[in-house]
């Protein structure tokens, strides 16, 4: 009987010596999902690491439109990257945006550097003014459809963050 149960094993076979419980197959499964989760943040931040790279890269080019091969879709992948939940990645995306030297952005980019920076997001978001009848309007009625896009995923980012506390992944 006890040889069925895998009590009686030679040394070094593969079963354990003991039979194992539910309890300690729980532990076995959670810690390799530990693990698993582990090697995953390690590839994320890897990943994180090279578009950082990359976005530097992209953000030292003068004039992309003339000089890059498909300037259209860099330039779209920026305008999502807007909507990052780092930072970083998105004053990288923007200052890639800010090459191609459209007028209205050139205008705003001091605003949008000063909503992406966590210190100065609440002051700025407050005196942005988007009427169309107002004199003291911040962002021009020409400039709306360059720029509404992109606050709309700057603050949508900004709302999805998690920070404070209510930052468990429980609330």
């Amino acid at each position: 009987e006890g040889a069925q149960q895998g009590w009686l094993l030679p040394l070094g076979s593969a079963k354990p010596a003991a039979p194992v419980g539910k309890a300690a197959r729980r532990a076995a499964e959670k810690a390799a999902q530990k693990e698993e989760r582990a090697a995953g943040a390690g590839g994320r931040a890897e990943a994180r690491e090279q578009l950082v790279g990359w976005l530097k890269v992209f953000a030292a080019v003068d004039k992309p439109g003339a000089r890059l091969h498909e300037p259209d879709r860099l330039y779209g992948a920026c305008e999502v990257l807007i909507g990052h939940a780092e930072p970083a990645v998105q004053l990288l995306a923007l200052d890639c945006l800010v090459r191609w030297e459209q007028p209205g952005l050139l205008k705003h980019e001091k605003t949008l550097r000063k909503l992406i920076e966590d210190k100065t997001f609440r002051e700025t978001l407050a005196l942005l003014q988007l009427e169309s009848d107002s004199d003291a309007a911040t962002v021009d009625t020409a400039d709306r459809p360059l720029l509404l896009p992109l606050l709309s995923r700057l603050l949508f980012s900004k709302l999805t963050q998690r920070s404070g506390r209510g930052s468990s992944k429980n609330s």
